[in-house]
């Protein structure tokens, strides 16, 4: 077996050394920017869809309070139905209105934990029973305008 002596070695080419090093770092910073390039990228998705299912929990919660409302006036506090809301608040109500109906506990209503309010009652005159109901969540968080109709959809008579 034949040894080389140590000035015998096969050493690089002085143009070729130092070149892994610089190439494995440039390599490191590439996959290191591009994780983090995903990371970046999955955050704002998340955050987008957060955004996103928190507007349709509050349309849900809007719809949820213009039914709720729809009934109400439908029911206890159906003599306020023709009258503006800027009306309900006055102490001169309609003949058929009951003893010490209180149109402020119709105004706000709480469901699942939030409050929403009532900003606005336009009824409609004429053939049509109805008006357009705005609300808006107490938070500010969003507001909403409904066109309420208390005619039914299809009219129910006895059959004879």
């Amino acid at each position: 077996m034949a040894r080389l002596h140590p000035a015998h070695a096969a050493a690089p080419p002085t143009h070729q050394s130092g070149f892994v090093l610089p190439l494995a770092m440039v390599c490191s910073l590439l996959l290191l920017l591009s994780t983090t390039s995903l990371q970046l990228a999955l955050l704002q998705s998340q955050k987008v869809q957060i955004a996103q299912e928190q507007r349709s929990d509050d349309d849900d919660l809007l719809v949820s309070a213009a039914h709720a409302t729809a009934a109400q006036l439908l029911g206890r506090y159906r003599c306020l139905r023709d009258l503006p809301l800027s009306a309900w608040s006055g102490t001169a109500r309609p003949a058929d209105c009951a003893a010490g109906l209180n149109p402020q506990q119709l105004m706000r209503t709480e469901l699942w934990g939030r409050a929403v309010e009532i900003s606005g009652w336009d009824p409609e005159s004429g053939a049509t029973s109805g008006g357009v109901l705005s609300l808006r969540l107490a938070d500010g968080s969003g507001s909403e305008r409904f066109a309420l109709s208390f005619q039914p959809a299809l009219p129910l008579r006895e059959a004879l």
